[in-house]
């Protein structure tokens, strides 16, 4: 591979996580424009969780297959790519439980906010396993895909989330647009 090609495919992935967190800047702006404070309070609260799940989850097996992808024959790379799936699907089922209405350890405004639904488990679960997503097309070398994939689903996230709120001004109504999203990233790793 050439330096001129590798400084492209940086530049490419450069700019396409560029344009994807300027638009998880954009989006909270202007979300505060178009629902009320405490349910903006509730949204933030919301992605803090999922951060912090996602902080733990996947115990950097996506990033591991930068090392193993590469330097692996075709039936290696099937086996690394589906071990590292099932392992996200355990950490995955993990994350869900632990934001589940019945843990009883969650603290009272984190309870407040699930009151009983599983939305919010299938959604950090659905979360954690597609993370592979953001990883494998550039592990595989195929960083313009990639690029690709990091661009369309920041937009895809931010036009829905952005017309859910504009359309409903109901919080309830963004988590289920996000958990809609993340079914589509789900089976878009499919």
């Amino acid at each position: 591979m050439s330096q001129r090609s590798t400084r492209k495919q940086i530049l490419s992935l450069g700019a396409a996580n560029a344009i994807s967190a300027g638009l998880q800047f954009v989006l909270p702006v202007v979300l505060v424009r178009l629902i009320d404070q405490d349910s903006f309070g509730l949204y933030k609260l919301f992605w803090l969780l999922v951060n912090s799940v996602m902080l733990f989850a996947p115990l950097g097996m996506t990033r591991s297959l930068h090392f193993f992808l590469p330097r692996s024959s075709v039936e290696q790379r099937n086996l690394f790519v589906n071990q590292t799936i099932v392992f996200l699907c355990g950490t995955g089922l993990i994350g869900a439980l632990l934001v589940s209405p019945y843990n009883t350890l969650l603290p009272q405004n984190i309870s407040a906010m699930i009151n009983g639904q599983f939305i919010f488990s299938v959604f950090i679960y659905l979360w954690i396993v597609s993370s592979v997503i953001e990883v494998l097309p550039a592990a595989d070398r195929r960083v313009r895909w990639q690029s690709g994939v990091i661009v369309a689903l920041a937009m895809v996230r931010f036009l829905v989330v952005a017309f859910v709120a504009w359309s409903s001004r109901d919080v309830n109504a963004i988590f289920h647009a996000l958990l809609g999203f993340a079914i589509l990233k789900s089976m878009l790793l499919l």
